[in-house]
């Protein structure tokens, strides 16, 4: 009898220990998971139910950031974690699951500045990105048979600062939906000094961007002079852009 108390009280313990741990265990896998790109601090509660500060390393981003993971499918072996936001404190809301093979996101909503781009592509710390970033995902599914759903994100007051000049974009618009084997979308904009047109898709570790850009009749000469630093220009003042690179 002795023996099997010794085994609950292990057992007792050893759930304790899972279902008690402090929100601030996440910090490490996240960081791991992103190449430290972003960081939880500020970490209170528990792991599975808790709140904390979502941060980039450069301090470009500070999300206030609320979760609860439900318990019950872990134990088959599946990830259900609700975002949602407590007052009138703009934080990430929606639910993400995942299982094996599968990453599924609903209602998902998340808003941030623009120059947290810089964080994640080292190029785009030579440009200072101004303007918000709003991110809605009615319903997403990627599998390992395919994906289905779509995306929708919008840059607001969307300008890039190069040194003393800078291009207004206006409003940009993408819209993402599964596409072959991967992820593809369309973008553009209105209003700005710059017309944007163009295309992305993320396929296996690659992302593929192309985008062409056209001076307005309002661009200034400044305007025109940063976009020819971006790419070649023809007459016309229109340049076209390709970036590739692989995911890490």
């Amino acid at each position: 009898m002795t023996f099997w108390r010794i085994v609950l009280a292990l057992v007792v313990l050893a759930i304790a220990v899972l279902v008690l741990a402090p929100a601030t265990l996440l910090d490490a896998p996240l960081a791991a998971a992103t190449a430290r790109h972003l960081r939880l601090v500020d970490a209170r509660g528990l792991w599975w139910r808790g709140e904390g500060v979502l941060a980039t390393s450069d301090g470009a981003l500070r999300m206030p950031l609320q979760w609860r993971v439900a318990l019950a499918p872990l134990a088959i072996g599946n990830l259900a974690v609700d975002l949602y936001p407590e007052g009138a404190v703009l934080t990430p809301s929606g639910a993400l699951v995942i299982s094996k093979g599968t990453v599924a996101a609903r209602d998902l909503h998340v808003s941030a500045p623009a120059a947290v781009a810089s964080a994640f592509d080292p190029e785009l710390a030579l440009l200072a990105l101004r303007g918000d970033l709003d991110l809605r995902v009615p319903s997403l599914v990627l599998h390992d048979r395919g994906a289905s759903g779509s995306f929708d994100a919008t840059w607001t007051r969307a300008r890039i600062v190069a040194g003393p000049s800078s291009v207004d974009l206006g409003r940009v618009v993408a819209h993402g939906a599964p596409e072959g084997d991967g992820i593809g979308g369309i973008v553009h904009n209105e209003g700005g000094d710059v017309a944007v047109s163009g295309t992305f898709a993320a396929r296996a570790n690659t992302v593929e961007t192309s985008l062409d850009l056209s001076p307005r009749s309002s661009a200034t000469e400044a305007t025109r002079t940063l976009l020819g630093m971006l790419g070649p220009a023809d007459d016309t003042g229109h340049v076209r852009l390709h970036w590739q690179r692989r995911r890490r």
